[in-house]
């Protein structure tokens, strides 16, 4: 049950109770009961992407919401600098991300950990430097197995060869883009 909702009833029994107002009470104290036995489901909302984390919030995150994520980053410097890398929770971090990546279930025993995760779906995205990924493998990237889940790829890097080119003289695709929104926006405001 929502703690405002319960926290409202609650302040309203003392109010009647103080007034001498027993039906009153007695109908405020059944709703609060009713509220208890019958809480109001929430569904959760997507949350599929992830980027700075901790190995205990992910696991609670993917819990208690949407059931698949990833952890995402075009800046994996960020994910990698981040609290739930730092040197005493790197390890746990690339662990828990390579059973999350498995598919594998995942039941945390600590005393405020999360709720056992089973059904899950977790993949890891992310663009670094080189610089950064040799950190990585010395943070223990390599003893888990985590760098053997990725797809690495190190393109030819076009820093400094990327001129500026005068634009087309036509755009075929933008045309048509613009011409479908003003024919979409034409029939929204004929159908107000």
């Amino acid at each position: 049950m929502p703690g405002a909702q319960r926290d409202g009833i609650q302040a309203e029994i003392k109010a009647k109770t103080r007034k001498n107002m027993p039906e009153e009470v007695e109908r405020l104290k059944a709703r609060l009961v009713e509220l208890q036995q019958n809480p109001i489901y929430c569904p959760p909302l997507p949350r599929l992407q992830f980027e700075d984390t901790t190995p205990e919030g992910l696991p609670h995150d993917l819990a208690t919401g949407w059931p698949n994520g990833g952890l995402f980053s075009d800046e994996g410097g960020a994910v990698l600098g981040s609290h739930g890398m730092s040197d005493e929770t790197a390890t746990r971090m690339l662990s828990l991300t390579n059973i999350l990546w498995d598919g594998r279930d995942f039941t945390p025993t600590r005393k405020q950990a999360a709720a056992q995760l089973t059904g899950r779906r977790f993949c890891v995205f992310l663009m670094i430097q080189p610089a950064l990924l040799s950190g990585m493998i010395q943070k223990g990237g390599r003893e888990p197995g985590f760098v053997a889940r990725f797809l690495i790829s190190l393109p030819e890097s076009t820093m400094g060869s990327r001129f500026y080119r005068e634009p087309p003289a036509r755009w075929p695709a933008l045309e048509r883009f613009n011409l479908k929104r003003a024919v979409e926006n034409a029939e929204n405001h004929a159908s107000c």
